[in-house]
């Protein structure tokens, strides 16, 4: 989610969940990498209002958004711990303990993070219990 689809996610997420092929969508929120448009960023507060809207369209499809609730919840604390272990990133032979590769982060890029996989599986490394729930129905098919 950036500033260029703030006010339409919504109806846009309700009609890609409604084909039939799509099993299910992971939300995430535009992360702003060294040299990419500023402009599109979502404020906190904007971000904080997006993912209160990510969590309402959790409830609505529990099982096709695969995001999970304590990841989103996680999302909006911004309070992860960052790097973790299981977001190594190997970019042409170079190891980096953050899904970011060397060279298109700052301190910016990691504070506006919306790296939703780096973060939900943060939660599983955690053990968070009712991410491990929902994983298991997202898997299960409900």
């Amino acid at each position: 989610m950036s500033k260029i689809n703030l006010t339409t996610f919504k109806e846009a997420i309700d009609n890609i969940l409604k084909i039939r092929n799509v099993r299910g969508l992971l939300l995430f929120t535009y992360t702003p990498y060294i040299g990419c448009d500023k402009s599109i960023l979502l404020i906190d507060e904007e971000r904080n209002i997006v993912i209160d809207r990510f969590i309402k369209i959790k409830k609505k499809y529990p099982i096709k958004i695969s995001n999970t609730f304590p990841g989103l919840r996680a999302l909006k604390r911004n309070d992860r711990k960052r790097p973790i272990w299981s977001s190594i990133v190997i970019n042409q032979g170079k190891i980096t303990n953050c899904c970011c590769r060397e060279g298109i982060y700052d301190a910016n890029t990691c504070h506006y993070c919306g790296c939703t996989p780096a973060i939900e599986t943060y939660m599983l490394e955690q053990l968070k219990p009712l991410a491990i729930i929902d994983y298991l129905k997202f898997l299960l098919g409900g």
